[in-house]
């Protein structure tokens, strides 16, 4: 985002007339009263995310999504972007906080937690905590972290050191994708991998989802070393596995053959 965008952006969280060439809103965050915490402006739907300002000292009232990320070095605003199971009162938001600060450590660079809420107690537990670093200035997973859903459910797993990349379209940070581990590739990431939206918006989005595409068996009773696959959109809600809006897994209409060769397999292009 250009910083005449993100002037923009956070003069309209604060309720300054936003310049007029600026088409495109930021995805605001305000500050919930009292708390480092912060929610979206305008939550999409299904949109349970909030934000840990782990500096506690002068919060800001408002701050835009891209202030929570960098793909080069800290962040404006390093903390916690939270995924909630439930949404909570703005009453419960302090003890909340609270309880968060005794799980969470301070982070290198801006992570990401599913958070399991309790109503009734405002009791908070952890249910997945995908910590990060900065390796070579970039952003990282800390340590090979799998995503927690009950049992019997298949689950997404992040390598350790897989390369955390912010993904923008004209209003700004849209999502984080997780590529493959730096440590096997030194290459740039390429655009795919498992997507965590972020921008929710009036339209809702898939926030606090695993979005990803993957590849399944086409036809039963195929021959091990050629194999007709295809292609599908994956999504997941960890914290809401049987929400079918959030979990779902959709034919692209594109397949491919798995095919054994002397050097290990290769994918073809199939119909």
């Amino acid at each position: 985002m250009s910083p005449s965008r993100k002037t923009a952006a956070r003069s309209a969280a604060s309720g300054k007339a936003p310049r007029p060439d600026v088409v495109d809103p930021a995805v605001e965050l305000t500050l919930i009263s009292g708390t480092s915490l912060y929610r979206p402006t305008l939550p999409g739907k299904g949109d349970k995310l909030y934000f840990l300002r782990w500096e506690k000292a002068s919060p800001p009232p408002a701050l835009i999504l891209d202030d929570t990320w960098a793909n080069s070095g800290e962040p404006d605003e390093p903390g916690y972007l939270l995924f909630f199971s439930a949404l909570f009162a703005d009453t419960q938001a302090p003890a909340i906080e609270g309880n968060l600060r005794k799980l969470l450590s301070q982070p290198v660079t801006t992570a990401f937690a599913w958070v399991n809420f309790n109503s009734t107690t405002s009791e908070v537990t952890l249910s997945t905590l995908l910590k990060t670093t900065l390796k070579d200035d970039r952003p990282v997973v800390d340590g090979e972290t799998t995503v927690t859903v009950f049992r019997g459910v298949q689950t997404v797993v992040f390598p350790d050191r897989a390369m955390l990349q912010g993904v923008y379209n004209q209003a700004g940070l849209e999502q984080v994708l997780s590529t493959y581990s730096s440590a096997v590739s030194p290459q740039q990431p390429t655009g795919t991998g498992v997507a965590l939206p972020l921008a929710g918006g009036p339209n809702g989005k898939l926030v606090g989802c695993l979005s990803f595409l993957g590849l399944t068996n086409a036809l039963d009773n195929q021959p091990p070393n050629r194999v007709l696959k295809s292609l599908m959109d994956v999504a997941m809600d960890p914290l809401n596995p049987l929400d079918q809006s959030r979990n779902y897994q959709t034919f692209t209409g594109t397949n491919y053959i798995l095919v054994e060769t002397a050097g290990g397999y290769q994918l073809l292009p199939g119909k």
